[in-house]
């Protein structure tokens, strides 16, 4: 009887020791994943990541300019002429991030690849004032197409 338990412990010891090893190696490869994240900001930006630098969890739509995808007149922002890379942010996010027109912010898809580095140059809809939505301006339809809609994270830089 002793023996079957000491087997039985010896046993689960083993389990144990596998899921640590394997959460182990998982981390490390987080470790890794996050150190290369941030040599690309850094390289991107000419900053290192901080603490400082604000995200949130949002959805990216991707739109081209064509006058079936805009409201009014297409080649006009809130805050200038609409160029591919400009962001339509609702003033929730704005507020949020604490970003102003002109600022840039990267767009990184849900798993932390950096998507884009975009301006915040014009205004959400009012009707999208209070969501977690931002529209961003692809070089053109097959760009816009191959985004299309996804969820992400906005990073204030």
């Amino acid at each position: 009887m002793i023996i079957v338990l000491f087997v039985y412990l010896l046993l689960q010891v083993q389990e144990v020791k596998s899921e640590l090893t394997e959460s182990l190696a998982r981390q490390e490869q987080l470790e890794v994943e996050l150190v290369k994240r941030d040599e690309l900001l850094t390289q991107l930006f000419k900053t290192s990541p901080s603490n400082d630098w604000q995200s949130l969890d949002v959805t990216i739509t991707w739109y081209s300019l064509a006058k079936n995808e805009t409201d009014g007149d297409p080649n006009t922002a809130a805050h200038g002429p609409s160029r591919p890379f400009m962001a339509a942010v609702p003033k929730r996010v704005a507020k949020e991030l604490g970003i102003k027109p002109g600022d840039k912010f990267a767009v990184m898809s849900a798993d932390g690849e950096i998507a884009a580095v975009v301006i915040y140059w014009d205004e959400m809809n009012r009707r999208y004032k209070d969501s977690y939505r931002i529209d961003i301006i692809a070089p053109n339809k097959h760009v816009a197409k191959q985004m299309g809609i996804r969820p992400g994270k906005v990073v204030r830089l």
